[in-house]
């Protein structure tokens, strides 16, 4: 199972989805540069959490799973609890875009394995091209990875967040028209 020249992919409305991507179709979007995932409801994580445990070969390699991913979109998905573990995170290197809204269960961006809390919570990951960070109405999201470093940033109704807004949503659409839509 491959699709390689996919490039978009919006995945909207899916009320029973836990995961988007179990472990056995990771290495199958070399060429994806955006994703989506709005409304759903059910959504535990993105990708598939124990995929350590698996110990195949193929994805123990050190290809990134999504090399070309450039912007990332969640949208009212209320029972996310994490986006990316830390190995997965590294799976990234070129996310520019990172907007998140409405997830009100997400408590981490990267270390969602359970039992580990703290000790993945300060794990170092960097995402080295991230332009636009956009963060609303995540109740309960902390601060497990650090975006001082990303020059345009709105954050709002963040309450354990201690990442303050850099630019306004009216100047971010104007520089970033792809964030209009948001």
């Amino acid at each position: 199972f491959s699709l390689p020249n996919l490039k978009t992919l919006e995945i909207t409305r899916c009320a029973k989805l836990e995961v988007i991507f179990p472990w056995t179709i990771l290495r199958c979007l070399p060429y994806l540069e955006r994703l989506e995932i709005i409304e759903c409801e059910e959504l535990k994580q993105i990708m598939e959490e124990d995929v350590q445990d698996k110990k195949l070969p193929y994805l123990l390699s050190p290809q990134p799973c999504f090399p070309k991913l450039a912007s990332l979109f969640v949208d009212q998905c209320q029972n996310l609890k994490g986006l990316f573990s830390v190995s997965a995170s590294n799976d990234l290197p070129n996310l520019e875009a990172l907007i998140i809204n409405g997830a009100t269960e997400l408590e981490e961006l990267i270390g969602c394995e359970q039992g580990k809390g703290d000790e993945i919570g300060k794990a170092k990951v960097e995402f080295s091209k991230l332009k636009l960070l956009i963060f609303m109405h995540l109740s309960t999201l902390r601060q497990g990875t650090e975006f001082m470093t990303v020059k345009h940033r709105f954050v709002h109704n963040c309450p354990k967040l201690s990442l303050a807004s850099t630019s306004t949503l009216q100047e971010l659409y104007e520089n970033f028209p792809y964030s209009g839509k948001y």
